[in-house]
Order: structure tokens, then C-alpha cells, then sequence
């Protein structure tokens, strides 16, 4: 557990004491969590916050003791980025019963009060992907979709935007819907199988291509499938994320289409509500200059715009796989 101390900048009806918080760290394993941390801490510094970091490491359980231990450090409030979606609702209840407000960011906690969540629109994300790709193979052919865990709501989210996008637009393709939990070689084992058993997939969804890219270009390379954009045999591939390898993967033509996470507006704004619940601020339904805060089973969320990213735009330093590559 880390502190970090952030001066200046904020104001509010929380007195200076008030202003320390807990940041929970869904990982810091690879560029999107790494690029989001360093966004938050910036962030919270220009609200005046101080901040505790406490890195889950991709385990539930460390997530909810690093959360208490954060509280009794004396964070006032936290910021969290869901391991589990389930698993998290006895740490968030642990915040409640103390009167800590909680923020989270990019994934819905699945119980629990939470004061905002701070997400895209991963349906939405999703199904713009779909017709991408759906539009640039004529609406006909085997599509292979690799999806991430279904355990948190990012990763059910993607693959229900996308599976149902195809169902009802593209109902002539044959989808091939496999979950491989975010992690790499899982992955691979499935572009490996599936890819073999049928040779003739002409698209691919992938619900990370921080994660799933490289292992799945890999594979194709094996399978002698690897044929980058505008050449014969190309298997279009769309996928979410927009990291610095979807990007340079779009440059290098074995991406067609990302549609990029908006990590600055996550952490923009998830400093910006926690600091709001520490003044006591009341949020509402409505449209914001960041996008719609809507009501969504009980759970305030703010879904804020994301980019589709092609070989046109790619090269914009203001996306986040840009910047984590120091572009």
C-alpha cells in the first residue's frame, strides 16, 4: 500500500483532512491499468486529494483487504477498479456501514452503494465493433469471437453487445462465441483450436486487444493465416481497447478497428465524483458534457464516449495507446 501525497487545486465542503483516499487497483500488470493508475493520480492531485494505492493484483480477495486496510489508514472515500463484480459487494458494504462513499471505475460492481460509476458503454463499444466487422465481411462467413471474463460486467458486456449485434444484423454468420478470461494463453489455445477446426473464419472479435492480439496473430502466423490488411486471405479483426499494441497492430495492418477505452475520462472523473461525494454533492440523472449519467438498476453511471480507432485516425497523440507508448 501506497501513499501519495496531492496538493493544491481542490475545494469543497470536505475540510483538508477530509481529502485523503483509497485507490483500488484492479492490476498493474500491463499498459491499460498501468496508463489509468498514472491518469487517477494526476487527476486526484489537480481535486487536491491525497491518495493511498493499494494494487489487487487480479485477486478478489486482496481487493477487499487492501480496501479495509486503506479505510483504516484513513482514506475517506474510494476509488475502485472491480476485480469481481460479485465478489467486491461485502468490501463495498464494509465502506457503507463506515459512511465511505465509493467511485468505480470502467466496471459495475454487481451490489453494494456505490456513489458513481465511470464507464463506456461497453454494449455499445461492442456492437460498434460488431459492424465493422459484420459490414466489412458482406454479412455471410464464420466469425471467431474471444471474449473476456464473464465474471466481471466489462467482459459479460462485450460479449453481449457483440453476440447480439451479429444475431440481429448479421444473422447469416456463424459466431463462434469462446471465453478466455483475459488471459493471453488462453487465448491463443482457442485461435489455435477453433481456427483448425475452421479453416474457413473470415473475422475475429477480440474483447481485448491488449491481451488477445499478439498471442492470436501468433497463432494465425502458425496456421499460415497471417495476412496482414489489403492482402489476399486477410481475416478482418475488430477488438476493444485501443492499447499501444492494438494501435501499432492497426498501423501494422493486422488490426482493422479498435474501439479505444476512454482511460482519460475514467480517471478524469473518477476523481471528480469522489471528490463530489466528499462534499456531500447529489448526482442525478441527465446529460453531461462527458456523456449521459443514467440510472441503471440503482447505480448512477456516467457512460462516457469512446473512440473507433482505424488506420485513419490512428496516429492521434490524444488516444490512450499513444500516450502509454510515449507517442
Amino acid at each position: 500500500m501506497a501513499l501519495s501525497g496531492c496538493g493544491g487545486g481542490g475545494s469543497g465542503a470536505a475540510g483538508a483532512e477530509d481529502k485523503t483516499i483509497g485507490y483500488s487497483q484492479l492490476s498493474l500488470s500491463e499498459p491499460f491499468q498501468v496508463t489509468l493508475s498514472k491518469l487517477f493520480l494526476k487527476d486526484a492531485e489537480g481535486q487536491g486529494l491525497k491518495v493511498i494505492q493499494n494494487n489487487a493484483n487480479q485477486d478478489s480477495q486482496k481487493q477487499f483487504t487492501g480496501m479495509q486496510s486503506m479505510v483504516q489508514a484513513g482514506a475517506k472515500g474510494l476509488v475502485i477498479n472491480v476485480v469481481d463484480t460479485k465478489a467486491i459487494i461485502p468490501a463495498i458494504e464494509f465502506a457503507n456501514k463506515k459512511n465511505i462513499p465509493v467511485v468505480a471505475i470502467d466496471s459495475a460492481p454487481a451490489g453494494g452503494e456505490v456513489y458513481m460509476l465511470v464507464q463506456a458503454d461497453n454494449v455499445d463499444m461492442a456492437a460498434r465493433a460488431c459492424k465493422e466487422l459484420g459490414t466489412s465481411i458482406g454479412g455471410k462467413g464464420e466469425v471467431l469471437m474471444i471474449n473476456g471474463s464473464l465474471k466481471n460486467s466489462s467482459g459479460l458486456q462485450r460479449q453481449q453487445g457483440f453476440a447480439n449485434c451479429m444475431k440481429q444484423d448479421y444473422p447469416n454468420v456463424k459466431l463462434y462465441n469462446e471465453v478466455a478470461d483475459w488471459d493471453s494463453a488462453k487465448a491463443a489455445s482457442i485461435a489455435q483450436t477453433v481456427l483448425t477446426a475452421h479453416p474457413d473464419i473470415n473475422g475475429i472479435y477480440l474483447a481485448t486487444d491488449t491481451l488477445y492480439l499478439t498471442p492470436v496473430w501468433s497463432v494465425l502466423g502458425r496456421l499460415g493465416k497471417a495476412h496482414p490488411a489489403g492482402q489476399p486471405g486477410h481475416i478482418f479483426t475488430a477488438s476493444i481497447d485501443g492499447s499501444p499494441t492494438g494501435l501499432q497492430g492497426i498501423k501494422d495492418g493486422k488490426l482493422d478497428v479498435s474501439i479505444s477505452q476512454p482511460l482519460d475520462k475514467y480517471a478524469k472523473y473518477g476523481a471528480a465524483y469522489i471528490k463530489d461525494a466528499l462534499a456531500g454533492v447529489k448526482q442525478k440523472e441527465g446529460d453531461t458534457d462527458h456523456g449521459p449519467v443514467k440510472n441503471v438498476n440503482g447505480l448512477f453511471t456516467n457512460f462516457v464516449p469512446s473512440d473507433t480507432v482505424t488506420k485513419d485516425n490512428v496516429g492521434d497523440p490524444n488516444l490512450w495507446g499513444n500516450l502509454a507508448a510515449g507517442n
